[in-house]
């Protein structure tokens, strides 16, 4: 039994960052990464793992719909792929994963990436995907490092107990 983590910090900073388009790639991209993993408990291989062509907004509910693509991993000689529908937050458009989503795919900065690109792409060369250690440190070093100084402390292990403590029941977390 660890100590609850007062995530309030962390997702102080994530709102402090704009979601326009003026912001910064870089910063767009470590918000999207950390509001996708809250929201739905991915990994930082799990992030650098979403095609972009993948991600869709779905024009009736608002959606955001997108796959994560395991290469290494096969069921019957074939890839797993794992859809993913993350809902719109409906009170904080800044803690939005939705509308950090479009500022991202709108983004000036981006508009040469290829759509066969990977979600999250180096802002200094749009041809190349974000390292799985860069998204990691992103999300420690940013963020989570706001909220807790204890070492070795998981988004999904913060992500889940925040589920929890705002009366999400277990068995859809």
């Amino acid at each position: 039994y660890r100590e609850t983590v007062d995530m309030t910090p962390s997702l102080a900073y994530a709102r402090s960052i704009p979601s326009k388009t003026s912001t910064s790639v870089k910063l767009i991209q470590q918000k999207l990464a950390f509001l996708l993993a809250m929201a739905a408990f991915l990994r930082p291989s799990d992030l650098a793992r979403i095609p972009f062509s993948s991600c869709t907004v779905d024009s009736n509910s608002g959606c955001l719909k997108f796959h994560v693509v395991y290469p290494k991993e096969t069921r019957s000689k074939r890839r797993i792929i794992k859809p993913f529908t993350i809902h719109p937050h409906a009170t904080d458009v800044e803690l939005c994963p939705v509308k950090c989503f479009l500022v991202l795919r709108d983004h000036p900065a981006l508009q040469a990436r290829p759509r066969d690109s990977q979600l999250f792409v180096k802002s200094n060369n749009v041809y190349q995907p974000l390292y799985v250690s860069i998204l990691s440190s992103w999300l420690h070093r940013e963020f989570i490092s706001l909220s807790t100084s204890e070492s070795r402390v998981s988004i999904r292990s913060l992500a889940s107990s925040r589920a929890l403590d705002q009366g999400v029941p277990l068995q859809d977390i």
